[in-house]
């Protein structure tokens, strides 16, 4: 248990299945010698919990050092037990203070914010004063649409208790001892059938609460010179730990964070791509054959020497969805342009023919631009061509960097396209 203001670990307890020497003994069917029985604990491990947590309350009381608050998840029934066993007036925080009527108002503004409607967002939102910003967890950062998805978050989001999330804390320094003890006492090394882990876990609490000065403070706690080099490391470690918790606070340090676990997430979806079929479920078992093959990543030989080609273009298809068929290709290279249109292999959609002129007669298996039939070719072929523009750019005898500038809703088109 660790106090809110202080971070300082307040109490702890541990609980003990087996015992070596007593199981060692009823093996070899004799009495066992005398020892400090480490056993404890007869019940379930799921049970350890709320009784570890009562008994470290009930300890705290007969120190004159009563808890009022406790703060903890709701995976367990300790915060029951606490208030019949120990005090009935200890009050239960889960895991954001406020207030609940705010909150509760608050709440479908949450699920509104990621579908574009920010009016009822507050001043954490950036949007209302920067349209052009962007969702960081969201695909491509771009706004939800599907309305089915909105009705059930909405749902979600108004059966939970207000009154109760405006109580809300952290437990992280719990989550952060935790790591400590890791340390001390691997989960793959088994301590519990002695005093092992007992020592494990009170060094873990010293390093908790005293800092890597803990061991110069045991040894001269027993008459012992706990030497230079034990007191010098025990600084530097200190010294480190304090440098890096404070660092971890600033605004800086947290937007480096972002953009590198963003930079990762590309870079991860890239190679995704280039590598074709490599692990997924039952990706043998399937009828289809998986994709072998390696798209070959940029060489970075002679970057200095590469000539970049800029090219904007734009695509037109038959809606507004990812699955739509492309209707025509533009380009344009400086002085070279490129306009090609595509037979649709869909009906085009009167808002598609509303902002690009474009209508399909099927029965005379013409495209008309504004009324006037335009030649067109099979999709495929249009792409062909394209390439070929592309590659028309770049000068053989150099090496040549093909630039494509797109809007994000034209990229995933092409990108459906091209799967």
């Amino acid at each position: 248990m660790i106090g809110k203001k202080t971070g300082k670990v307040v109490g702890y307890s541990a609980r003990y299945k087996r015992c070596r020497k007593c199981d060692v003994a009823k093996f070899k069917k004799r009495l066992p010698t005398k020892h400090k029985c480490r056993k404890n604990w007869c019940g379930s491990a799921k049970s350890m919990e709320p009784d570890m947590i009562v008994e470290i309350l009930k300890d705290a009381k007969k120190k004159d050092t009563p808890v009022i608050t406790l703060i903890g998840d709701d995976d367990c029934t300790a915060f029951n037990r606490a208030r019949c066993e120990v005090d009935s007036c200890l009050e239960k925080v889960t895991q954001n203070k406020g207030d609940s009527d705010r909150i509760k108002n608050s709440l479908p503004s949450v699920v509104l914010h990621q579908f574009g409607n920010h009016d009822g967002c507050g001043d954490w939102c950036q949007m209302k004063n920067k349209p052009t910003a962007k969702h960081r967890n969201l695909p491509w950062g771009a706004d939800l649409k599907d309305e089915n998805l909105k009705k059930d978050l909405l749902k979600v989001f108004t059966d939970l208790d207000p009154g109760k999330m405006s109580k809300l804390d952290s437990s992280n320094p719990n989550e952060s001892f935790n790591n400590t003890v890791r340390s001390k006492a691997p989960k793959d090394k088994h301590y519990s059938e002695s005093g092992s882990l007992a020592h494990r876990l009170s060094a873990a609490v010293c390093q908790k609460n005293e800092g890597y000065k803990y061991v110069a403070q045991v040894h001269e706690e027993l008459g012992l010179s706990p030497g230079i080099a034990t007191t010098v490391t025990a600084a530097i470690r200190d010294k480190d730990v304090n440098r890096k918790r404070t660092v971890a606070k600033t605004k800086e340090f947290k937007l480096q964070r972002l953009k590198l676990k963003s930079q990762r997430s590309s870079e991860t979806r890239s190679h995704e791509i280039r590598e074709g079929d490599t692990y997924c479920s039952n990706v043998i078992a399937d009828a289809q054959e998986p994709d072998l093959t390696v798209i070959p990543g940029p060489s970075e030989d002679n970057c200095e020497h590469i000539e970049k080609v800029v090219v904007f273009y734009d695509l037109e298809t038959t809606g507004l969805s990812r699955q739509s068929s492309i209707t025509q290709i533009s380009a344009v290279c400086e002085e070279q342009e490129f306009n090609r249109y595509a037979t649709p292999t869909q009906e085009i959609s009167e808002d598609a023919c509303r902002v690009t002129g474009l209508k399909f007669n099927t029965a005379t298996n013409e495209l008309l631009y504004n009324d006037e039939p335009v030649s067109h070719k099979h999709p495929q072929q249009v792409l062909l061509d394209f390439i070929q523009f592309l590659m028309s750019l770049c000068a053989s005898d150099k090496h040549t960097l093909c630039l494509l500038l797109i809007t994000i809703g034209d990229l995933t088109v092409s990108y459906y396209l091209i799967n």
